[in-house]
């Protein structure tokens, strides 16, 4: 059976927390995972993305990701840089219908190598069960947790180059 053998988080690896790690990715098999799903009849699970999925999951996950932390910063009195676009039905239907279905496309192929974009829609009951699916391969990967542990690392650094 074909499965992704996942990795290890090394950028805060402490004692505590290096074996539950190792262990995590020595043990990233569907069969082991207890987050799953099912899209029509099948069952999936949600394990740990390797780097390539990851990175082809944050490329379609990223729009969205612009429109919420435009929205949220702008909300918050903060100055984000992203693209002109704001939180609306419209632009969430146009994010529904092309990015939703390969975000979980990406998540399916971990447990069946085979399902496709258009499988994954004819499957699916609706966008919210595939923002549902979504949502737990976001908490599973913690992409969130190392999008703000990457930003919050990296502000000091713009904010000194800013004062030069």
């Amino acid at each position: 059976m074909w499965y992704n053998k996942g990795t290890v988080n090394t950028n805060k690896l402490t004692k505590e927390n290096a074996r539950e790690e190792a262990v995590k990715a020595a043990v990233n098999s569907p069969e082991l995972s207890d987050i799953k799903f099912t899209l029509g009849e099948k069952e999936f699970k949600v394990i740990d993305l390797s780097y390539d999925d990851y990175l082809k999951f944050i490329t379609h996950l990223t729009p969205m990701l612009e429109i919420f932390i435009g929205s949220l910063a702008s909300v918050g009195g903060v100055n984000v840089m992203t693209p002109n676009t704001e939180v609306n039905a419209a632009s969430i239907i146009k994010y529904a219908g092309s990015s939703l279905p390969e975000l979980v496309c990406i998540v399916c192929n971990q447990t069946d190598e085979t399902i496709t974009k258009e499988e994954v829609k004819k499957l699916a009951k609706s966008p919210f069960q595939l923002c549902s699916i979504v949502l737990q391969q976001i908490e599973k990967n913690k992409i969130i947790s190392d999008f703000a542990s990457f930003f919050k690392s990296v502000l000091p650094l713009i904010q000194a180059s800013l004062t030069r």
